[in-house]
């Protein structure tokens, strides 16, 4: 599903990202970035983590993560003035990853060199770790293949982001898919670390099965 590069220090990794982009072209922020400080370890979200040990399936994830965010909502105010408006389901998942609530969403950023910092900060010695790199025109591109339904109703979600776009991405489809979302106001965290976030649409089944489905036949450069 992604081609593994290797790199030998800082000297090898910055011309690496910086080949990333097409050359002549300027620079966007097509690519996003993750960094894990073990190597060895799966992309998976804090959601996905304590359900698996407990043998968590179904319907009764989806209970539970909507349970979660209801405690959430109920208890913000007393901490904040300017809470997020219920429907703004994506703005709410990302204040809850802030304090540290398990919702779906799998942070990312803009800059590989935020990613590098917390691939090494928790690193033991001499162990290898990993800078993930995603594509997210690639991640749209299959979209679009998998479903134009799908895809029309992510354009959607950006632009009105209401429970009813909401809903028709996240609980009415059975397809398995990964989705790009940056919320449009963005807490102290992302806006520090050049924070956005992939969200699966399958919390049934593990993140990176949800990323492979839109690998099909290709192969995108998603680790450096």
């Amino acid at each position: 599903m992604y081609e593994q590069v290797r790199c030998s220090g800082w000297d090898d990794f910055a011309p690496k990202v910086d080949n990333l982009h097409p050359k002549k072209q300027p620079k966007n922020d097509q690519w996003i970035f993750r960094g894990e400080c073990n190597a060895r370890w799966d992309l998976k979200t804090r959601l996905e983590r304590p359900f698996e040990p407990y043998g968590v399936h179904g319907e009764e994830r989806a209970k539970i993560e909507s349970q979660w965010v209801r405690e959430f909502q109920r208890r913000l105010d007393h901490y904040m003035d300017d809470v997020p408006d219920r429907d703004q389901r994506d703005e709410l998942w990302a204040l809850m990853q802030h304090y540290g609530t398990p919702t779906r969403l799998l942070d990312f950023t803009y800059s590989p060199f935020v990613a590098l910092y917390f691939a090494l900060e928790n690193a033991k010695r001499r162990s290898e770790v990993a800078v993930w790199a995603v594509n997210t025109d690639w991640c749209k591109n299959q979209l679009s293949s998998i479903s134009p339904l799908l895809a029309s109703l992510h354009v959607e979600h950006q632009r009105s982001r209401t429970s009813a776009s909401f809903q028709a991405l996240f609980r009415f489809t059975p397809s398995k898919f990964v989705l790009h979302m940056t919320p449009m106001l963005l807490n102290n965290r992302m806006a520090y670390q050049r924070g956005t976030c992939l969200c699966p649409s399958d919390i049934n089944a593990r993140f990176e099965e949800n990323l492979g489905a839109f690998a099909q036949n290709e192969k995108p450069n998603t680790n450096v």
